[in-house]
């Protein structure tokens, strides 16, 4: 086995870096650098070759009317008009790389539509039917369930008028995109604007209770004999039957092994 004997402590080891020699753009000197892309040899030559003088200059969509705030003598927030006559500010740097050139009016629009939580309704409907990506695209693709509106004008058309007087009545939140039968497409005459309280009571997993020729879910019946949800569901588990709970909605039920106990109890 070869021996080989340690360092000594007082070796210095030298690392060089290769650099080059640039030329600044700005001020015309010379100067090392590792980077051969460096174009200005100090951050001031960078600020100083860029343009700030902005006023009344055409960016896309905005025209710069004012300047706002003034940093190292060079203006960074600019006041801005756009061509759907509303007014913003946008940074120096977001003008001038062509970056947010908008007020977000043109970003919101969609075929000369606005692209509002409507459109993300209909968005989301395309999505569940069409995107395998999406979460609920199996439980739409088991169903064979499609979406027959291809296009966003159609669906605008077709629901937007019944959309906004869904919303004045029951806000924008409680708002929902509802199929009245739950087995077949969206189509125009099988779609409606409906509360989430709605949407849940027209799901087809939910657990349905036939009485006096009327069939209503759990929820549907709790509202209507002035009960709540938990309670209605704890009585129909012991076993309880509709037509007592319908009749005797806040009583107490009494099973033949409940009498016995407290008779046990208190004899």
């Amino acid at each position: 086995m070869l021996w080989v004997p340690p360092l000594p402590l007082n070796m210095f080891y030298t690392i060089t870096i290769n650099t080059m020699l640039l030329k600044c753009k700005q001020c015309w000197k010379q100067f090392n650098s590792i980077r051969s892309k460096r174009k200005f040899c100090s951050v001031e030559c960078g600020h100083r070759n860029r343009q700030y003088n902005l006023l009344w200059m055409r960016f896309w969509r905005l025209t710069v009317i004012g300047n706002l705030w003034l940093d190292r003598d060079k203006w960074v927030l600019w006041l801005c008009k756009c061509d759907c006559w509303n007014d913003t500010k946008k940074h120096t740097s977001k003008l001038v790389n062509w970056n947010n050139q908008s007020c977000w009016c043109f970003r919101k629009t969609s075929f000369g539509l606005v692209k509002d939580r409507f459109y993300y309704k209909y968005h989301s409907m395309r999505s569940r039917c069409e995107d395998p990506k999406s979460d609920s695209y199996l439980l739409y693709w088991w169903k064979w369930i499609k979406c027959e509106r291809k296009t966003f004008q159609d669906f605008h058309k077709d629901m937007y008028a019944s959309y906004v007087t869904h919303c004045e009545k029951f806000w924008q939140k409680d708002t929902t995109l509802d199929r009245i039968d739950s087995n077949w497409n969206y189509c125009k005459d099988n779609c409606r604007w409906a509360t989430n309280k709605e949407q849940s009571n027209n799901r087809s997993t939910n657990r349905f209770i036939e009485y006096n020729w009327e069939r209503l879910t759990v929820s549907q019946w709790a509202d209507k004999i002035w009960i709540s949800y938990s309670a209605l569901i704890a009585k129909l588990g012991r076993g309880v039957p509709i037509e007592w709970i319908v009749k005797h909605p806040h009583r107490r039920w009494y099973s033949y092994y409940d009498i016995e106990e407290q008779l046990k109890r208190y004899m």
